[in-house]
């Protein structure tokens, strides 16, 4: 199955603080352990990095401020698929207004800016001629650029549902390659992808124009790969695809080689690399069709390493009309376009960029005997074998003994008289079958599951029972034993209540949650819709930024509704601005295994910093050690698998709620201010079933340490990919993970750090971790839990 999903991060506050509710157990610890403060100033140092040095891409994220100029190019944002705010980086956001025509004939000028589209917007130099184009007191003209500056910029930003698309500004290029033809992208727009002439990372991109920008009718100029050609147009974010919209028609310079398509994997269009090729073309080699009718005719295929990328059809409109792939179906090579949609990156392939591996033909296929006819189950790498595929023409002879030809059998009978099976040009059916009978549904009962389903077929002469359903990876949630081991929904772990934000204050999927709104910048409310037993005066809420770089989120009780704060990446100093954002929220269930709670602590001028536990649940107790360090007595930390998720609650935008610990039959929780340093800070805390929640424990190494794997430990795949000196991250899936569930991550460190996860489309997550005092990569344990 494919997956796409979802993805995490803490955020975190100041002393603003909120005693709470009274206890919803008779195990309320009441309050915890005070004191003045035991430690003396905070001796971590101020920040040594400092703002971020790397722009954001058109993605969103900032995987980019991870990966230091040893990379030379800015991963990020193609991280983050769901990254929807398009608030990320407005601080650094300079709105470039152009002047309209000065000129004083009234009309527009040629070459220089213009609202009219009939006198289009020309680069800054007439290619054509050498000359500056431009008239005295008219409008700066538009600066020519790269394609690879347009897709690296770091003054915009994106939001995945954008409509209509995030302008930028007025862009120029100018000798740029065309790459692809026109296509159809809906019923108002078409494309085409040009490339930078020098090829390179990010040098490739989309360009659109709009009918109704034109007369009615409009068709634009064929033009040919290898075509050069100038242009100017809008640079725009249509739902995190970077994409130019044109002015006018490009125009031809000349024409040239036509630019030859990258060599990339499936790895490469996985979020931390897929923006590096966005808008080029690009080749994929000796992929399999894994799976075919996905939403938007999306069609998915796994390279020989076993990673999982899709295919688009904006240039192939209906893949049904071009004889749509099978699954099994293996392209020695796929060319086209790679594109952004949906939190993926797609290739597009062209009409003739489908290239059919030949088939694989073993030894024995060559000698095929009737011995191996009957019963070949397809392992001699040909075909599977059937009655139907015998001998081109029956002429008597036993077929038996007839070689396997590959071409249907158009006899009748064989040597001996008796009736042949299934392909049978006279009766269809072997003496003793039941016409009557043939086709109907039947169970085997000696399966399990699903996989008792069977048809009737006629066997050897005689009605039988067929299997027609086969074991496939568990689906959640729908009562049924998909992988017929006699148990369903078995590695879905418990059903929460909880929900997917998106960053415009609309659900992209919600459980237990009946409403929300962002009723200001960054800030989200949500109604539980559920007992007042599970609204925010009661229950704690954990809450997951959908982000690849460090968010500060809070949260805050507005009676039973709760109200989640979340803002941009990173900060290092007050005040921090709220800033729109997609994340995920989970309200624990008070079940046997689960224990929660609410520390809030306040700064007193007599006794230090007062902290209490309120909102508690299950056998819990807290007790503050040090500035940001508290040590948790329950039941499940004998175990050092048992993990904790925290964040931040009436404390403002201003720290983190990083890290937890397990230790001498304790579990533990860390909180720090925005600059890496141990702080107190109110949280609450959560500790799931270690038998009934879906997570994983994975080592720094990228190696699995422990997992609720429900009976089947070839479920969980975890790893470590070393990307450059300054970044690894860790990839880890499981099967049941779907375009719906959340994720939500909890370093196991005792020293800051700080990461966050994000989900891609074969049913996982990458995990980024960094130090939340320099701001860089630096890998560490943690858990992982899915929720479905």
């Amino acid at each position: 199955m494919t997956h796409i999903g979802a993805v995490l991060v803490l955020l975190l506050g100041l002393f603003c603080i909120q005693c709470g509710g009274g206890s919803t157990s008779s195990s309320d610890a009441g309050s915890l352990d005070v004191g003045a403060d035991s430690v003396g100033a905070d001796s971590v140092g101020a920040d040594s990095v400092g703002a971020d040095s790397v722009g954001a891409d058109s993605d969103g994220s900032d995987l980019g401020d991870l990966l230091a100029s040893d990379l030379g190019l800015d991963l990020a944002d193609a991280v983050e698929p769901t990254d929807l705010s398009g608030d990320d980086l407005a601080s650094d956001l300079a709105a470039e207004t152009q002047g309209e025509d000065t000129g004083t004939d009234g009309e527009n000028d040629a070459d220089v800016v213009s609202d009219d589209l009939s006198e289009p917007d020309l680069a800054v130099t007439d290619v054509a001629d050498g000359e500056d184009d431009l008239v005295d007191g008219g409008p700066d003209p538009i600066p020519v650029s790269a394609i690879k500056e347009l897709q690296d910029e770091g003054d915009h930003d994106c939001q995945e549902n954008a409509s209509p698309p995030e302008t930028i500004r007025d862009v120029a290029l100018a000798g740029v390659v065309v790459t692809t033809g026109w296509f159809s992208i809906d019923a108002d727009q078409l494309g085409i992808y040009v490339a930078d002439e020098d090829g390179g990372d990010r040098s490739g991109i989309l360009l659109v124009i709009d009918r109704g920008d034109f007369p009615q009718g409009f068709e634009p100029q064929p033009l040919a790969p290898g075509t050069r050609v100038n242009l100017t147009g809008m640079l725009e974010e249509a739902a995190c695809n970077t994409q130019i919209r044109l002015y006018a028609e490009p125009q031809v310079v000349d024409v040239t080689t036509p630019v030859t398509p990258l060599l990339v994997t499936c790895d490469d269009l996985l979020w931390e690399y897929g923006e590096r090729v966005e808008g080029m073309l690009v080749v994929l080699q000796q992929v399999t069709v894994v799976e075919v009718g996905l939403p938007g005719e999306l069609v998915a295929v796994q390279s020989p390493n076993g990673n999982v990328c899709l295919l688009g059809s904006d240039f192939i409109g209906n893949w049904a009309d071009v004889g749509g792939p099978q699954v099994g179906t293996t392209y020695s090579s796929v060319v086209g376009a790679v594109r952004y949609v949906g939190g993926a990156y797609l290739l597009e392939p062209l009409l003739d960029g489908l290239t059919a591996a030949p088939p694989v033909v073993d030894a024995d296929d060559a000698t095929d005997t009737g011995a191996d006819l009957l019963e070949d189950s397809g392992a001699d790498g040909l075909d599977p074998d059937t009655i139907a595929d015998l001998s081109p023409s029956d002429d008597g002879t036993d077929d038996a003994t007839e070689p396997d030809s590959g071409t249907p059998d158009t006899g009748d009978v064989d040597a001996s008289g008796a009736d042949l099976a299934l392909s049978d040009a006279d009766s269809g059916v072997d003496a003793g079958c039941d016409p009557a009978e043939i086709g109907k549904s039947c169970t085997l009962t000696q399966n399990k599951g699903e996989c008792q389903a069977g048809t009737i077929k006629c066997v050897d002469g005689a009605p039988t029972c067929v299997q027609t359903v086969f074991p496939v990876t568990e689906v959640c949630r729908d009562k049924k034993d998909n992988d017929c081991d006699g148990t369903k929904d078995e590695i879905c772990g418990r059903m929460y209540n909880y929900a997917r934000v998106k960053s415009d204050g609309t659900f992209n999927f919600t459980r237990g949650f009946a409403s929300v709104s962002r009723p200001e910048t960054g800030v989200y409310r949500l109604s539980a819709g559920l007992p007042s037993s599970h609204g925010c005066s009661k229950r704690p809420l954990i809450v997951a930024a959908e982000s690849s770089s460090m968010r500060p989120v809070t949260y805050s009780c507005d009676g039973d509704d709760f109200i989640v704060t979340l803002a941009g990446h990173a900060p290092k100093t007050l005040p921090v601005t709220p800033t729109n954002w997609a994340f995920s929220v989970l309200i624990p269930f008070a079940s046997s295994g689960v224990g929660y709670g609410m520390v809030t602590c306040i700064p007193t001028p007599q006794a230090g910093v007062l902290c209490s536990l309120s909102r508690s649940y299950g056998s819990v107790a807290v007790n503050r050690l040090f500035p940001g360090v508290y040590n948790i007595s329950f039941a499940g930390c004998d175990s050092d698998t048992q993990p904790v998720f925290s964040t931040l609650v009436n404390s403002g935008l201003a720290g983190y709620s990083v890290g937890y610990y397990v230790k001498d039959g304790t579990c533990g929780v860390r909180t720090f201010d925005l600059q890496g340093n141990p702080a107190d800070r109110s949280f609450v805390f959560w500790m799931p079933s270690r038998t009934a929640a879906t997570y994983a424990m994975v080592k720094k190494t990228g190696a699995l340490y422990a997992a609720n794997d429900f009976g089947d430990p070839a479920q969980w795949l975890s790893g470590r990919v070393d990307a450059g000196a300054t970044l690894a991250y860790f990839t880890v899936t499981y099967p049941a993970v779907t375009p719906d569930s959340a994720i939500f991550v909890a370093p196991r460190v005792f020293t800051p750090g700080y990461h966050t996860a994000v989900v891609k489309s074969t049913g996982g997550a990458f995990i980024y971790m960094r130090n939340i005092s320099s701001v860089v990569s630096e890998p560490n344990d943690f858990t992982i839990l899915f929720v479905q």
